[in-house]
Order: C-alpha cells, then sequence, then structure tokens
C-alpha cells in the first residue's frame, strides 16, 4: 500500500534545506529526499517540479531568511558588528545546531562551480547583500571617526567576503561551529585593528 503524507510546504521545504545542507544535492537521493522531508517522489514532481526545482527553492528560502540577519548582524554595528560577525558564525553556543554543515549556498557553489545558472543568481544576491552589508559598517565606521581614511573601503568588504566565504567552508570541512572560532577571531582582530583610537 503506497504511502500517503501530507506535509505543508513550510515544514517541507524547511526539512529539504537542511537535508540539502548536510548531504548537498548530488549526495540527496530522491528517496533520502522523501524520508527526510515527507515529500513524496509523487508531490516532489507536480507539486514541486522535481529535485532541482525544490533545491532552488530552498537556496531562496534559506536567502529569504539568511540576508535579513547578516543585515541585522553587520549594518550599523560597525568595526565591532563586523567583527562579532565572525566571532557570532563559529560559536556553537551563538549559531543553530545545523550551521557545522556550513552555509547551504556556499555549499551549493562549492558543488555546482559556476555551470549552473540558476545558483550562480542566488549567488550573486548573497554576495551583494554581504558586500553592501559590509560597505555600509565600514562607510557608518568611517563616517563616526572609527576608520582610517586611507582604508579603501570597497577592497576590504571584498576581502571580508571572501573571508566569510572560506570560513564556511572550512567549518562545513570540520563538522563544528567551533572549529572555526579560532580563524573567526583571527579576523575580527584584523576588524578591530583597523579602528582608529580616539584622539
Amino acid at each position: 500500500m503506497a504511502r500517503s503524507r501530507k506535509v505543508d510546504t513550510d515544514s517541507a521545504l524547511h526539512a529539504a534545506g537542511l537535508a540539502f545542507m548536510e548531504c548537498g544535492y548530488s549526495g540527496m537521493s530522491t528517496r533520502d529526499l522523501e524520508d527526510r522531508s515527507g515529500i513524496t517522489r509523487f508531490t516532489l514532481q507536480t507539486k514541486y517540479g522535481g529535485k532541482k526545482a525544490l533545491f532552488l527553492m530552498t537556496l531562496d528560502r534559506y536567502l529569504d531568511a539568511l540576508l535579513p540577519w547578516i543585515d541585522a548582524s553587520i549594518v550599523g554595528g560597525g568595526l565591532a558588528g563586523i567583527a562579532d560577525f565572525f566571532r557570532r558564525r563559529a560559536d556553537d553556543d551563538r549559531m543553530p545546531e545545523q550551521g557545522r554543515f556550513g552555509c547551504l549556498l556556499v555549499n551549493a557553489l562549492t558543488e555546482f562551480g559556476a555551470t549552473d545558472p540558476d545558483v550562480n543568481t542566488r549567488a550573486s544576491r548573497y554576495f551583494a547583500a554581504l558586500r553592501a552589508a559590509f560597505t555600509s559598517a565600514l562607510s557608518q565606521a568611517r563616517a563616526v571617526g572609527h576608520l582610517d581614511a586611507s582604508v579603501d573601503i570597497e577592497l576590504e568588504a571584498e576581502r571580508l567576503l571572501s573571508n566569510i566565504l572560506g570560513l564556511n567552508v572550512f567549518i562545513r570541512t570540520s563538522g563544528r561551529n567551533s572549529a572555526g572560532a579560532a580563524i573567526a577571531d583571527g579576523i575580527a582582530v584584523s576588524v578591530e585593528r583597523l579602528i582608529v583610537a580616539p584622539h
């Protein structure tokens, strides 16, 4: 007798996103996806448009939740906010447990490379949001006299972007948020060194 399970869309996308984060797109079979998300193979095709379409939906859902968190964590916090953002990323007590699997978007990029336009579109959205958040915090720091005029804000934002990408990859390969604590602290210290002492 065939199974008949009804799972609401939000719960299904959440479970599928966690499964993809842990196992990757290629590592997640349709059967495993069904077991972990409750989405039957029939529903996967008829409601979600197949595995790839579901994966892209989970990426969109992930970004919709992540990008406001990035803004709230970085924008307005100046250099101290940026430093704390990195330390928090590698803190088991302040990050969700599933963070040990890295970042769903970064994982997708490492799996698909530059070959998939759908993933690349979402990556562009992610990169633009991070650049904007870092640029905003750096600009605010300069406006209040905390960032030396010799610091190239665009170049520094790009460095920070590459740092968070690398940190996420390191955490994924290690399997623990706190495995990246020393790296995160090193990045945070480099940011704190940019703070201009008041005269």
